[in-house]
């Protein structure tokens, strides 16, 4: 199980002719994993993974009215990981996931209420243990929905 904060450095929203810049905000999730196949064995692994997380920014469109409003997102996964350890510290692995939740939204004054455009993403990824309770995770999706991710984790 996890418990995560973190920034949300930008973005953009481009759409009817409009540009607008997401600004730094931050980013609250919590997740849990089980694995249903893989060590103390010297086999690959199997994870079962779930995460909820919602994250709180401010938009300012670019031109032509320089208006700034808040934009809110929600998001439930479910997911699947494969992968191997090597020499208990290394782990890369594939995965596949499906998603989705609202996202909140102020556009010239009007409520607007969407989801993300794919609901499903491939991903690769690899988690690296470092002495001290020290994870670095990477995690980078090509297809459906496209992202990359970069996490520092301590375990106590």
């Amino acid at each position: 199980m996890r418990l995560a904060v973190g920034p949300v450095l930008g973005g953009e929203l481009r759409g009817q002719g409009s540009v607008y810049e997401i600004q730094p905000g931050v980013l609250v999730s919590a997740s849990a994993a089980y694995r249903v196949l893989g060590p103390p064995d010297d086999l690959p692994f199997l994870t079962f993974t779930f995460a909820l997380g919602v994250s709180f920014a401010k938009t300012r469109e670019l031109v032509p009215g320089d208006e700034e409003e808040d934009l809110f997102a929600s998001d439930a996964r479910l997911g699947v990981l494969f992968g191997k350890t090597f020499w208990n510290t290394w782990s890369p692995y594939l995965g596949a996931r499906v998603f989705g939740g609202p996202i909140a939204w102020r556009r010239q004054g009007e409520d607007r209420t969407g989801t993300d455009r794919h609901h499903y993403v491939l991903a690769f990824g690899s988690n690296v243990t470092i002495p001290g309770g020290f994870d670095l995770t990477f995690d980078g999706a090509f297809l459906g929905e496209k992202s990359v991710a970069w996490a520092l984790s301590y375990s106590f």
